[in-house]
């Protein structure tokens, strides 16, 4: 890529003017409608129209965002040498449309938050493939498909998934060396989903280093409070009272007149999910 090249596409998208959130709502209401109607092999006139709008609204919620992905794709440069900087900006572009597709502005949350999630995601799967294909040595490969082996077989016996230390010790590693086999594959398998032997803290659970969340600190607030807000309505107020009122699980069942391995239970199915889209920048489907 020459600097000209990269010159003449910073140009070109800066003269896509920046949204209000109005105008996210806005365009973000016909992508939504276009979404449920793009399946369509019949759609009417009327369905046509909307399919259009959606459409074109998609462009310009993707076109007046591109400078989010230059942003993001800034901090990946100099990683992998076949990936120049105009490379990661198409990759990144990729995760942002899937963001502008999948955005629900009913939940309080700019796009740029959300859409940080998928950019994010877009440029480390093509990272992470790229130097897979380089340099992850065959013994490697053959240890996650070993722990992948081992984990289904422990999940069927036990009912549940293995933490980190029972794996470890099931394959005969030591922690350090099965958290560098997961860091060294961006097929993470499971581990990311999976809370720490002696219960971490909330705080810890988003801050530790196998989640790696390294964005902007004046986006992590909003990123925390996007995740939660995926939770159900008894997860986000359990999550609240035990990290914020600092309830025990005792008095957190008492209050949902339940016992309390019931709410130890919910509290981690919160932290699971909690850890699956913090680390895998993955949500569930827009809500109905």
């Amino acid at each position: 890529m020459t600097a000209d090249a990269m010159r003449d596409y910073l140009e070109a998208i800066s003269r896509y003017p920046l949204l209000t959130t109005q105008q996210e709502i806005q365009l973000a209401r016909k992508i939504a409608q276009y979404m449920e109607l793009r399946d369509n092999t019949s759609p009417t006139p009327a369905e046509q129209r909307l399919i259009k709008a959606g459409l074109k609204a998609r462009a310009t919620m993707v076109n007046c965002n591109l400078r989010l992905v230059v942003h993001i794709a800034k901090r990946y440069t100099g990683r992998i040498k076949s990936m120049d900087m105009l490379d990661l900006c198409q990759e990144g572009n990729i995760g942002l449309q899937r963001a502008a597709e999948k955005f629900d502005a009913s939940r309080g949350y700019k796009f740029s938050t959300y859409a940080y999630w998928w950019i994010r995601q877009s440029l480390k799967r093509a990272i992470d493939s790229k130097e897979r294909m380089i340099k992850i040595p065959i013994h490697m490969i053959d240890r996650t498909f070993k722990a992948l082996q081992i984990e289904t077989e422990y999940m069927k016996e036990h009912g549940r998934k293995p933490s980190k230390t029972e794996l470890a010790q099931v394959m005969g590693l030591t922690i350090e060396q099965l958290l560098a086999l997961v860091d060294c594959n961006s097929v993470h398998i499971s581990l990311d989903e999976l809370i720490t032997d002696d219960g971490n803290s909330l705080l810890d659970l988003i801050a530790s280093p196998e989640v790696d969340i390294d964005f902007d600190l004046d986006h992590s607030k909003e990123h925390v409070q996007l995740a939660l807000s995926y939770l159900t309505d008894i997860e986000q107020d359990i999550i609240n009272k035990r990290y914020n009122e600092d309830l025990t699980f005792t008095a957190i069942a008492k209050d949902h007149n339940v016992c309390r391995e019931r709410i130890r239970q919910k509290m981690t199915s919160a932290h699971r999910k909690l850890g699956k889209m913090m680390s895998e920048y993955t949500f569930p489907p827009r809500a109905s």
